[in-house]
């Protein structure tokens, strides 16, 4: 792998943690904190986290994996580690089904949703009604993709631990095997 470029798989590693690491502390604890919270608080505690998450770190990590995936993946390819490109091709579209399909076929219509929400202008049985709605759906959906991305997470450690220890069958060795 050229020397330039072999840091990518690396920090497409590091961003799947990190992306990873995000999801489960929301599973473990804010949301369990949140369910605590009466109807109002609860929604406008959603409405305050899901404007402040809509930044320029966040989403530079959560969509930049978009990019580096793929990439590790074509180095992986072309430097004829079989194994590492199996790895990153599972991570990569475990994390564009369960992560990122799930976010924004799942959690961010339910987001829109209760960002509409005037809480001001709003009964307490029509708050309580919209809390119904939102937590159960967007709790299922945010766990599916919590372990989608703990799933993600392992494989792309799978395929970095193929690389770094030289473990990983190159496609010359497979080759010069078959002909013998």
């Amino acid at each position: 792998m050229p020397r330039n470029l072999r840091y990518i798989p690396l920090l497409s590693v590091l961003f799947l943690g990190l992306v990873t690491g995000l999801l489960y502390s929301f599973f473990c604890a804010v949301m369990p904190g949140m369910h605590e919270l009466n109807d109002a608080e609860f929604i406008g505690a959603m409405q305050s986290i899901n404007l402040r998450i809509q930044n320029p770190w966040f989403l530079s990590i959560f969509i930049g994996l978009l990019i580096l995936l793929p990439v590790s993946i074509i180095l992986c390819y072309r430097t004829k580690r079989k194994r590492s490109t199996a790895f990153f091709l599972a991570a990569f579209l475990v994390y564009f089904m369960g992560v990122i399909g799930t976010t924004a076929l799942g959690n961010i219509p339910l987001n829109n949703e209760l960002a509409k929400l005037d809480l001001k202008a709003m009964n307490p049985d029509l708050i309580i009604a919209a809390r119904h709605h939102f937590e159960g759906s967007w709790n299922q959906y945010h766990i599916l993709r919590t372990f989608a991305a703990i799933l993600s997470f392992i494989l792309g450690l799978i395929a970095l631990m193929q690389l770094s220890n030289n473990t990983d069958t190159s496609y010359e060795k497979t080759t010069s095997l078959q002909h013998q």
